[in-house]
């Protein structure tokens, strides 16, 4: 399968949207390879071809949207001390509001765009405590408490739109937290 080929990349696309689509109006588990198919307007064997069930088109979904937010934290990481941080994190995230909302509540077995978040956001916060900062506190604990803290925000935010007020709340409470722990350059 050539994945430059224009053909290929508009079916593709149609497939993943209609995964969207139907995820409007059911859950994952209930929908099927014939409903994706059916509001595609493409044979079974079209999907087939493209993936090897609808956990695999979950997993491409997801792995592109958990890419883009790697992407995004790759970028903000180094700004998340100052007090717009998170309101950026947020804009390039408010794009693909209605599709994030709805694959972060989908979970199934291993295939979880939340835990996806979670993790690239912990990720990025453990390089940048251990570059940043010393402590005795473990930093598991610090970012189990930072991670929680975003994804409710980010979350809350995708679901109500942006808050500059709680955007400021959770950035000084995170630069709170931060103040709490000896600096590396002190």
């Amino acid at each position: 399968m050539n994945e430059t080929d224009l053909r290929v990349v508009k079916t593709v696309r149609l497939i993943d949207q209609t995964l969207i689509n139907l995820l409007k109006r059911e859950s994952f588990e209930q929908i099927t390879v014939q409903q994706i198919c059916q509001q595609a307007q493409i044979g079974r064997s079209t999907f087939y071809h493209h993936y090897v069930d609808k956990f695999a088109l979950l997993e491409h979904v997801n792995h592109r949207y958990a890419e883009q937010f790697r992407t995004i934290m790759t970028k903000r990481i180094a700004t998340v001390e100052q007090s717009t941080s998170l309101i950026e994190l947020v804009t390039d995230l408010l794009p693909d509001r209605i599709e994030l909302m709805l694959l972060l509540n989908v979970h199934t077995g291993s295939l979880s765009l939340d835990s996806d978040f979670r993790q690239i956001i912990a990720d990025s916060l453990a390089g940048f405590l251990q570059e940043r900062f010393t402590t005795t506190l473990p930093v598991t604990y610090l970012q189990e408490l930072y991670v929680a803290n975003a994804m409710t925000y980010i979350t809350w935010s995708l679901a109500h739109g942006l808050n500059n007020d709680v955007a400021h709340f959770m950035n000084r409470a995170f630069i709170n937290i931060a103040n709490q722990i000896q600096r590396t350059t002190d």
